[in-house]
């Protein structure tokens, strides 16, 4: 509080922060009333293999476009964050423009995952998932929109695929320079980050890992958060909002550990992508140069994840693809939620992306 702060100020401010205290139970209830209303487009079960499952979202209005949006998460966080809340959905508002919605949700890898490599990944769950989408929306291609981390498992199935099955490529937030990855770079130096040991002591990567480290990356985000959340503590449509961003933030899952290594060593501490415009892989070191589709990368200017320098060089990698690279005044959740910088709701993103796809 500030030292000049008068007596009704200061007494104000106490008074407010005792009510915090007291409405801790019902913070608790606000929390799991928010968890109830989650993830709210209906959906269906496509295919199950492992710990991975592809859904199908039940359109909302008649299909205006043939083909099928293929949404690719992250491996890291639960795939929710593409569909939060109700009008903070990405997946809503493609369904109210006339998309044919599918998504992949990772799952929780199971122990024989984890020596899984990352081209099996790509060639055998995002191959065998496309291939399934095309039948069931009878089309013979999809597009594939990539988030964060999932934007680099969109790229390079592209690049190992030569784009095989699919027609445009939609990438939000997706780091490809690795030294310019801000503290997760400086974290995975190969210098004092044993990420072979780490794997084969671990396994898989478990959720806490990341739940346990991610915080640092902005180490006041706490301390804001819990102000932000004193102060609007009996706003119910706030707290619904807070409440799903930190239950999606908070509950991640384990990552396969094979291909936490892959992503680990090659990426951030070798760079490969930006040093050679390549990927080492089991059966073949593969060339950017193979993907030659249209692409558009969209990045976030306030993202302390995947900053814009890590993303923005996608233009400069695809030699033979089309790509168009926007920046948007907003943070890593921005795209996905249709919010900006400021937490204003706009349709900016999803109209863009709707042309673009069009």
């Amino acid at each position: 509080m500030e030292d000049n702060a008068s007596f009704d100020e200061v007494k104000k401010e106490y008074q407010e922060f005792y009510d915090f205290l007291n409405a801790q139970e019902g913070l608790k209830e606000a929390r799991e009333e928010a968890r109830k209303v989650m993830s709210p487009s209906k959906k269906e079960l496509l295919f199950q293999e492992h710990s991975i499952s592809v859904y199908k979202y039940i359109p909302t209005e008649k299909t205006l476009h043939a083909t099928p949006l293929f949404i690719v998460p992250s491996l890291v966080n639960k795939s929710s964050i593409m569909d939060l809340l109700k009008d903070q959905s990405f997946i809503e508002a493609m369904l109210k423009r006339g998309f044919l919605v599918y998504m992949i949700d990772w799952g929780e890898p199971t122990k024989a995952q984890r020596d899984c490599s990352l081209e099996y990944y790509l060639k055998h769950y995002l191959g065998r998932a496309i291939r399934r989408i095309n039948k069931d929306a009878s089309s013979s291609k999809v597009h594939l929109l990539g988030y964060c981390l999932g934007g680099m498992l969109t790229t390079l199935y592209c690049a190992l695929t030569e784009s095989k099955g699919v027609d445009k490529m939609v990438t939000m937030v997706t780091p490809l320079n690795f030294s310019d990855g801000g503290m997760l770079s400086w974290w995975a130096n190969k210098d004092h980050f044993e990420v072979e040991r780490i794997v084969k002591s671990m396994g898989n990567i478990p959720a806490d890992f990341f739940s346990a480290s991610f915080p640092w990356l902005v180490p006041t985000s706490k301390i804001k958060q819990t102000k932000l959340l004193m102060k609007k503590h009996t706003d119910k449509k706030f707290l619904e909002s807070f409440y799903a961003l930190d239950i999606w933030a908070t509950e991640n899952v384990g990552f396969p550990g094979k291909v936490y290594q892959d992503v680990i060593k090659y990426g951030y501490q070798e760079n490969q992508l930006v040093e050679d415009k390549s990927w080492p892989f089991e059966s073949e070191k593969l060339s950017l140069d193979r993907v030659k589709i249209d692409v558009l990368n969209l990045c976030a200017s306030f993202d302390h994840i995947s900053p814009v320098g890590s993303c923005e060089v996608m233009e400069k990698l695809l030699d033979n693809a089309n790509v168009e690279t926007q920046t948007f005044a907003t943070g890593h959740l921005g795209f996905a939620t249709g919010k900006d910088a400021r937490g204003v709701s706009t349709s900016e993103y999803w109209d863009k992306i709707e042309s673009f796809l069009s």
